[in-house]
């Protein structure tokens, strides 16, 4: 469930898009981070947990579909190695956060 509005999540994926944050499955991922201080906004939460990243991915008659993901459902909703990197690289997560990321863990926030 986004916790952002409408125009918001459009925006990522716009954005995800223009950076070409897209992996080999042809899911879009967009991660929402105050520049300078690398704090990751909460865009949306599972059943249980928050979530800070988004996926997009398009259905059989090519319309996308986002929405926010945890690692509770690795392998399926954890970034690509690539676009993990990248991000690791402009400095959003640390070398520590993004082996969590890859192990499906690491960037989850109890919604209780």
């Amino acid at each position: 469930m986004w916790l952002v509005n409408e125009h918001q999540e459009e925006t990522y994926f716009w954005d995800s898009v223009e950076e070409n944050y897209v992996c080999d499955k042809n899911c879009y991922w967009w991660v929402d981070v105050t520049i300078g201080t690398n704090e990751k906004k909460i865009i949306g939460q599972t059943d249980t947990n928050y979530a800070y990243i988004a996926k997009f991915k398009s259905d059989r008659n090519n319309e996308w579909h986002g929405y926010p993901v945890t690692g509770e459902r690795t392998p399926h909703d954890v970034p690509h190695t690539t676009i993990l990197n990248e991000w690791k690289n402009l400095n959003f997560f640390s070398k520590k956060e993004v082996t969590n990321l890859r192990r499906g863990r690491g960037y989850v926030k109890s919604c209780s």
